[in-house]
């Protein structure tokens, strides 16, 4: 909660405790959790912030680890933008773990290591398979499918939301199952909370866990009339695919807890394609 410098000291003039500024719930690095129990009680005075310092981040929306406030903008918030591209000394040279075709030979990067199967030596040509497999030996498909997300399995997130949606849905209940993490059912309110807060984002040119209305997780659930006692939120702007988004908050610790935490139960996944950019949100609840 950002308080102005105005409002703190009437607050400490009238020798109200500070520890009341938290009771809206408490943010934490590069995943938002909160802990509500019920909404804020109306009588806690309006939240202000003072205004922004150029070059400044905002310290709750930051993630672990994160560079300083020099570093680009790219990465200054939440999951970012897409990673950089691979360093010169990259093992896998650029090639990710649905690989490609040179010849008959597939090529895959899988434990940080490049790896080869020629598939002349079974009698097959190496092609597309799905997107879960990529290319490799017995594919026939020449290209991969728009946007290079994984088939949805049955019961995997099919039916939460539209493809891009439903396909981020059912890699968090992979990753979940490698964890040994119980599946998330879909929330309908979940969906709607975070689908407005991507469009909110994308509409009004922001990247932040709040809101221009001053708006935090909790009160877009409340206005969805959900019902839940704790939340947890991950945003992401700049990733095109399902798959990207996920691998970047997987690789993120703040967001990987929000993602494996196995007191939720719920969750809701929003994406708002943007004039070429696209943003996503993640809400889920207990």
């Amino acid at each position: 909660m950002r308080i102005s410098l105005t409002a703190l000291g009437l607050w400490l003039a009238l020798g109200l405790p500070l520890a009341a500024c938290s009771s809206a719930g408490t943010l934490t690095d590069d995943g938002e959790r909160d802990a509500l129990r019920s909404p804020p009680p109306t009588s806690l005075p309006p939240r202000a912030s003072l205004p922004p310092t150029p070059g400044a981040t905002d310290a709750a929306a930051a993630p672990e680890g994160r560079p300083d406030a020099a570093a680009p903008p790219v990465i200054e918030a939440d999951a970012g933008l897409a990673p950089p591209p691979p360093p010169p000394d990259d093992p896998c040279q650029g090639v990710d773990y649905l690989g490609l075709c040179e010849g008959a030979v597939a090529v895959w990067c899988e434990d940080g290591a490049l790896q080869r199967e020629d598939c002349g030596l079974r009698g097959q040509g190496c092609g597309w398979v799905d997107n879960t497999q990529g290319y490799f030996c017995g594919g026939q498909g020449a290209e991969p499918q728009p946007g290079g997300d994984p088939v949805v399995p049955p019961g995997g997130g099919a039916g939460c939301g539209e493809p891009l949606e439903a396909g981020n849905f059912a890699l968090v209940n992979q990753a979940r199952a490698q964890a040994g993490v119980g599946a998330l059912s879909c929330d309908d309110a979940a969906t709607r909370a975070a689908r407005a807060h991507s469009q909110d984002m994308c509409d009004r040119g922001y990247f932040d866990h709040t809101g221009l209305d001053g708006s935090d997780t909790g009160d877009r659930l409340n206005r969805q009339s959900a019902r839940y006692n704790a939340w947890g939120e991950n945003i992401a702007m700049g990733t095109a695919t399902a798959a990207d988004t996920h691998d970047i908050w997987m690789n993120s610790p703040g967001h990987r807890r929000n993602i494996l935490d196995g007191t939720f139960g719920r969750l809701g996944v929003g994406h708002a394609p943007c004039a070429g950019q696209h943003y996503w949100t993640q809400v889920f609840m207990d």
